[in-house]
């Protein structure tokens, strides 16, 4: 009985559930982090064939799996290999996209010995882009456009590119941000049918400019012949004009202050004490009171 006893308990406990186990990640799985074209504007004719190739990183990503694909089938298709085949005058944005969403693109232009595609189309001659020159702060957008010529134009499509992406980047809609301090040549771009690229350009310069300005005194009282200085902390401190701050004496008979930020006291009364760069600016109020205030030789300030 003791060991039909024992044989049936372990049935029994055979026959519970196992507890789960918590999925682990796959810490094995490299992603792809960047994706690009061995073209990104081409030309092709009509019923002849171009093979575009995509370039994955790291090389030893996991999954190097591409999907290619296109944006305008009747100008242009593209096979599982990216190879691309011209169908009639026109311009295509081809492109491949990898497993974890990452995509690159080419701007394929269709073209035909005889001219025109189908219904009259007109090519592209000319683009101008405004302004022709912006300047903005790192961190900072402006809006650019671009106008085609002729007026008639078929595809009035254009294309961004920046010179430097780290200075100034620019989006498919002409937004360009500041990323550094420099200058980027921005163009708007197409093909024409015959594979000549039309362009317009923006030269734009980014700076890096004062953002904040804040003083170690806020307010201060002294007595005629005192000195205080005033410290100024500038964000961001790599700021060109952080160096070259402007220091102002609202009433310099009362107060004066030189370019270290050192303050004297003159006469009775009151002066405003700024510090300026890039259109900011902080302020000390300086208050100049008789010996009789109880403050003489300690330049006594009052802290916010």
């Amino acid at each position: 009985m003791l060991t039909a006893g024992v044989a049936i308990g372990t049935f029994l406990f055979s026959c519970e559930k196992a507890p789960d186990i918590p999925d682990v990640p796959d810490v094995s799985k490299v992603e792809v982090t960047e994706i690009s074209l061995n073209h990104t504007s081409e030309s092709v004719k009509v019923g002849e064939t171009l093979q575009l190739a995509a370039t994955l990183k790291p090389d030893n990503a996991t999954d190097k799996t591409v999907i290619w694909y296109t944006l305008e089938p009747k100008v242009a298709n593209v096979s599982e290999s990216g190879l691309v085949k011209g169908l009639e005058p026109g311009s295509a944005v081809v492109g491949a996209k990898t497993a974890n969403g990452l995509t690159a693109e080419c701007e394929i232009v269709v073209w035909s010995d005889e001219g025109p595609g189908p219904g009259g189309y007109v090519d592209i001659t000319g683009i101008t882009v405004t302004p022709s020159e912006a300047e903005i702060n790192v961190g900072e957008t402006v809006r650019l456009s671009a106008t085609v010529a002729p007026d008639n134009v078929t595809d009035k499509t254009v294309y961004w590119r920046s010179s430097s992406t780290s200075t100034a980047s620019v989006t498919s809609d002409g937004n360009v941000t500041g990323g550094k301090a420099g200058t980027a040549t921005i163009y708007a771009y197409r093909q024409t049918l015959q594979g000549q690229e039309v362009s317009g350009t923006c030269t734009v310069t980014v700076v890096q400019k004062v953002s904040t300005i804040a003083l170690n005194i806020y307010s201060a009282h002294l007595v005629v012949g005192n000195t205080i200085t005033l410290y100024p902390t500038v964000t961001p401190e790599d700021a060109p004009s952080a160096k070259s701050l402007e220091w102002k004496s609202s009433n310099e008979s009362v107060a004066t202050v030189d370019a270290t930020g050192k303050v004297t006291a003159l006469a009775l009364g009151q002066a405003d004490i700024t510090v300026s760069a890039d259109g900011i600016s902080a302020g000390c109020t300086v208050t100049v009171e008789p010996v009789s205030g109880g403050n003489e030789g300690t330049g006594e300030e009052d802290w916010k």
